[in-house]
């Protein structure tokens, strides 16, 4: 068979001639440069997501409201009207004010960061359905009966968000077009 049309093909037997080079040339692939992460970043990630996540463990155990520990207080209260004490330890907010600060230190193993901006995002969550429990909560509570716990998880839990976006990678793309040359 011919390449171009019009062409009469090659007698049985007869050599066929190749077709002619392209009229440009491909370069050769570009190097990529290596992305680097900096020791001072990467230090200061885990420098301030340990103290973020310090911080969300420690207000696990403190007073939340007028002289109420926070792992008196029952999960369901952050979804229900009545806030009652939690039975066994799992099922406090205290219990989840731990449990996303240790999050938080799981989320240094990706070196995204992705996790431990999650945590520090739900640390955030957890404050607000508290703060919007208390204020749904028959009797006399509002954000002045506040102690010092919820306070602290939510400073924690935007140091960790911090934490979680310093040190990352950013990926680098580099592609690089052909170039023609004359024919």
């Amino acid at each position: 068979m011919s390449s171009e049309p019009g062409t009469p093909a090659p007698a049985p037997g007869q050599p066929v001639t190749p077709a002619p080079a392209p009229a440009y040339s491909a370069a050769a692939p570009a190097a990529r440069p290596a992305a680097t992460t900096s020791w001072g970043g990467m230090a200061a990630r885990v420098v301030v997501t340990l103290i973020g996540a310090a911080a969300m463990i420690f207000s696990g155990f403190l007073d939340w409201i007028a002289s109420r520990s926070v792992i008196d207080l029952g999960i369901s209260m952050l979804w229900k009207l009545t806030p009652h004490t939690g039975r066994y330890f799992f099922t406090t907010v205290g219990f989840a004010a731990i449990a996303v600060g240790l999050l938080s230190i799981v989320g240094l193993a990706p070196r995204g960061g992705w996790l431990t901006r999650l945590a520090g995002a739900l640390g955030i969550v957890l404050f607000v359905l508290f703060l919007i429990s208390i204020y749904r909560a028959p009797g006399n509570f509002g954000v002045g009966t506040l102690r010092a716990g919820p306070w602290v998880l939510v400073a924690g839990s935007v140091v960790a968000l911090i934490g979680g976006f310093l040190g990352t990678r950013p990926p680098v793309w580099q592609t690089s077009a052909p170039t023609y040359a004359a024919p």
